[in-house]
């Protein structure tokens, strides 16, 4: 097999890191079976290949990827971060299983545009559904913030009926705060600048997003110190009145979800410009008398 010493420990340092998380205790022998089943299939289809020598094409490329996992996994086993696009769960169970044995409070912070839609990603889409349903239920509280860089941000139509659905239900509770106050608070606390948006499963995970365009890019975290910083400053910024401002929306019935997403959908974003121009107008007329 020609492969070169660089290679060969590239190889090495990912088979080592997953052979030291299926070492690890993890009461289940079906998991450690199936991990084992995929490493042994590693092992043999790369025998094959690397018969055909370290400048081969599919060897190159293969031993890139060995290698950007190995690294994945070592930062997983010994930082407990790990880097994902997407961060969906599929189902209620394994969203309950994120919290562990913490309560199941879930902060988030939620950036609104002016003229955006709210559930044009799919994946999104399907995250606060599966969340929101299960606080209506009673198996999980919410707490979110939406940060806008002004209040008429705000005023658009499906915005105004998203305020009026976490209205609607006791385990959902809003707060909104502007972007400039914000960025400050995020520098207070040290919070990375390329942290768009974050999610707290209560004391368990944390989730950071980096970029939604051209997919969602971000990370998960374990790690105890990071969420402990990322909860005090949720938390903090969430308990002054003069910063986060409590939800204003008190609709005379209740909005269910269904009803809240047909909203959205029907949203015409033209209408988020024609609003905009009519506030400024108003602006206007208000400032020459």
């Amino acid at each position: 097999m020609d492969l070169s010493e660089s290679a060969r420990t590239e190889l090495s340092s990912l088979l080592h890191a997953l052979n030291d998380m299926l070492g690890a205790d993890s009461g289940s022998d079906d998991l450690a079976g199936e991990a084992d089943r995929h490493l042994q299939a590693i092992r043999e289809s790369f025998k094959r290949i690397a018969k055909c020598g370290k400048n081969d094409v599919f060897v190159r490329h293969l031993m890139e990827q060995l290698e950007a996992l190995a690294g994945t996994f070592v930062g997983a086993s010994t930082r407990s971060k790990l880097p994902v696009t997407g961060h969906e769960f599929e189902s209620a169970q394994l969203l309950a299983s994120a919290f562990g044995s913490s309560n199941r409070v879930f902060r988030y912070t939620w950036k609104v545009d002016v003229g955006a839609r709210l559930f044009d990603d799919a994946a999104w889409r399907r995250h606060f559904e599966l969340t929101s349903t299960m606080a209506i239920s009673g198996a999980l509280e919410i707490r979110t913030m939406f940060i806008g860089e002004s209040r008429q941000v705000l005023e658009a139509a499906n915005l105004q009926k998203l305020l009026e659905f976490f209205a609607s239900h006791d385990k959902m509770t809003a707060k909104i705060i502007l972007g400039p106050d914000w960025n400050s608070c995020m520098i207070d606390y040290a919070i990375p600048s390329n942290c768009i948006e974050f999610g707290l499963y209560g004391e368990n995970l944390l989730y950071q997003a980096s970029t939604y365009n051209p997919v969602s890019v971000g990370s998960w975290s374990k790690d105890a110190i990071d969420i402990k910083r990322f909860t005090e400053f949720f938390d903090a910024v969430w308990n002054m009145p003069a910063v986060a401002a409590n939800n204003p929306a008190s609709p005379a019935q209740k909005v269910s979800l269904s009803r809240l997403v047909s909203a959205d959908a029907t949203y015409d974003r033209r209408n988020a410009v024609h609003e905009t121009v009519a506030r400024i107008e108003e602006n206007l007329k208000s400032e020459a008398a």
